[in-house]
């Protein structure tokens, strides 16, 4: 399976500008979590562990 991330350069600017480290994990780790239901603990899993090297 394989993901597209689309984001607007509105929204790259906001996000880096946010200094609340652990609010752009969880934003980041929400964008990923967009999968349907029958991979949703596959894609929750996976924004985990990416979440953790960010």
């Amino acid at each position: 399976m394989e993901y597209e991330i689309e984001k607007t350069e509105s929204f790259d600017k906001w996000l880096k500008k946010l200094r609340d480290r652990k609010a752009v994990l969880a934003i980041t780790a929400s964008m990923l979590c967009g999968g349907d239901k029958s991979t949703q603990k596959k894609d929750i899993n996976k924004a985990k562990e990416i979440a953790q090297t960010i």
